[in-house]
C-alpha cells in the first residue's frame, strides 16, 4: 500500500498503564455510538469490527484534545483524548488496530522519535486499495478473556432487560451473576457498587464523567438514582425499591418533594396499607428517642429504620386516616405534676400558710425544704 502521511503523537509506551484492554476498546465503541452515521459491529474469532456508514474522519481527530463533540452534552467523548488513549493502550497490550477511513487506512504503531528520544505512537496513513464510504475500526489479536470483558462492559453486546425508562436514562436488570450496582453511561460500563440493588444506564448529560470515565461523587449518584425512581410508573417496582433500603433507593421518597406524582402517591398508599396490615394500628417513627418516649408513655409504636419507607408511609392518606383515629398518650411532665400537687395541697389548707417558716418543724418544714430543693433544681413554684 502507498504511504501517504505519518501523524505523530506525544504518547509514549505505557502512558496509561492503569487502563486495561477493554477500556481501550471502549473508546472505539464510544466513538461508534457517538457518531452520526448508522453503526454496525461484528465479533469474529479474535477480531472485533466496529463501523459507521457514510462517515469519513478528518485527520484533526488525531490531535490531542481535538473533539467535535466538546459542546455536545449527549455524548461521552467530549475531551478529545479517548481515541488516542485507546490506541495507545491497545498497542501496549499487543492488540492490533487499524482504521479504514473511507479511501485511506490508518495504522497506528510505536516508532522511535529522535526528537523525544523515545518510542511514541504514530499513525501511518495508507491509500485504501478498496475505498468505501464507511469508517471502520478493526481490532484483532484479542484473547478469549478480552472478548468476554468487552462484552461484559458494553450493553450493546448484552441482553439486559430495561425495568424502567426515564429522562435521565434507564433502570436495568442486573447481570447474570445477580450482583447489582453496575453503572453504565450511554451503554458503556463505568463502575460497580454492590451496595446498590439495581443497575443503571445514564444519559451522558445526567451523569458527567471525567477523562478516565470515572464518577465524580457517590452521593451525587444516589441523588440521581433517586430522581430516576421518581419517574418510575410501575407501582410494584417502585414499592419493591423503597422496601429494599439499598443505597440507590434511600433518597427515593425525598425526591418526591420535587413533585409528588400519581405513581409515587400510589406506591405510598400501597406501602402504608401493607405496613398497617402487618403491624396493626399504631404510631410510627424513624427516631429512636421518639420511639422510646412514645412507648414509655404507653403508646403502641413502631420504629422504622428504613427512612424511605417511613417517609413514604407518613406521606400517604392511609397514614393520615389512621392518625385521626389514634389517641396519643402523653405522660405528664414530672415538674407539672409536683406543681399541681403542691397547689392542690395549699388550696385545701392541708399545708397551712404559716407552716412555711424557717423556725417551724414537722410537715411545714418538710414542705418548705422540698420547695427550696425544687427551686435549687431549677423548678419555680409560687402560690
Amino acid at each position: 500500500m502507498n504511504l501517504l502521511n505519518t501523524y505523530k503523537t506525544n504518547l509514549c509506551r505505557n502512558a496509561l498503564e492503569h487502563w486495561q484492554i477493554f477500556q481501550g476498546v471502549r473508546e472505539a465503541i464510544q466513538n461508534m455510538l457517538d457518531s452520526d452515521g448508522e453503526y454496525y459491529y461484528q465479533f469474529l474469532d479474535d477480531k472485533l469490527t466496529l463501523g459507521n456508514k457514510n462517515i469519513k474522519l478528518h485527520p484533526q481527530v488525531l490531535l490531542m484534545g481535538k473533539s467535535d463533540k466538546r459542546d455536545d452534552v449527549s455524548t461521552v467523548g467530549r475531551f478529545g483524548t479517548g481515541f488516542l488513549f485507546g490506541i495507545s493502550v491497545l498497542l501496549d497490550n499487543n492488540v492490533d488496530i487499524e482504521m479504514v477511513n473511507a479511501d485511506v487506512i490508518w495504522k497506528p504503531c510505536f516508532e522511535y522519535c529522535d526528537t523525544y528520544q523515545d518510542d511514541i505512537v504514530v499513525i501511518k496513513e495508507y491509500e485504501n486499495p478498496r475505498p468505501s464510504c464507511n469508517y471502520e475500526v478493526v481490532i484483532s489479536n484479542l484473547q478469549e478473556a478480552d472478548v468476554h470483558n468487552i462484552k461484559e462492559t458494553c450493553l450493546l453486546f448484552q441482553e439486559r432487560e430495561i425495568l424502567a425508562e426515564t429522562t435521565l436514562g434507564n433502570i436495568i436488570t442486573n447481570p447474570e451473576d445477580g450482583q447489582g450496582g453496575e453503572i453504565f453511561v450511554k451503554g458503556l460500563f463505568v463502575t460497580q457498587n454492590k451496595c446498590l440493588k439495581y443497575s443503571y444506564d445514564f444519559l451522558p448529560e445526567h451523569l458527567p464523567l471525567n477523562q478516565d470515565r470515572n464518577l465524580a461523587d457517590t452521593w451525587e449518584l444516589k441523588q440521581r438514582t433517586a430522581l430516576m425512581w421518581k419517574q418510575v410508573e410501575d407501582v410494584d417496582l417502585l414499592s419493591e425499591a423503597i422496601k429494599s433500603n439499598s443505597e440507590d433507593c434511600q433518597l427515593v421518597s425525598s425526591s418526591w418533594n420535587v413533585g409528588y406524582g400519581n405513581t409515587s402517591h400510589a406506591a405510598s398508599e400501597r406501602l402504608a396499607e401493607e405496613f398497617f396490615e402487618d403491624k396493626g394500628d399504631c404510631l410510627i417513627t424513624d427516631d429512636y428517642h421518639d420511639y422510646k418516649r412514645l412507648r414509655d408513655d404507653g403508646n403502641k409504636v413502631e420504629l422504622v429504620s428504613n427512612k424511605a419507607l417511613y417517609e413514604s408511609v407518613i406521606a400517604s392518606d392511609t397514614y393520615q386516616e389512621k392518625m385521626d383515629n389514634i389517641t396519643i398518650i402523653e405522660r405528664e411532665d414530672p415538674n407539672e405534676i409536683i406543681e399541681k400537687v403542691l397547689t392542690l395541697l395549699w388550696q385545701e389548707d392541708i399545708i397551712p400558710v404559716d407552716s412555711i417558716d424557717e423556725q417551724n418543724e414537722g410537715v411545714g418544714t418538710d414542705i418548705k425544704l422540698l420547695l427550696y430543693q425544687l427551686r435549687d433544681g431549677g423548678i419555680e413554684w409560687r402560690r
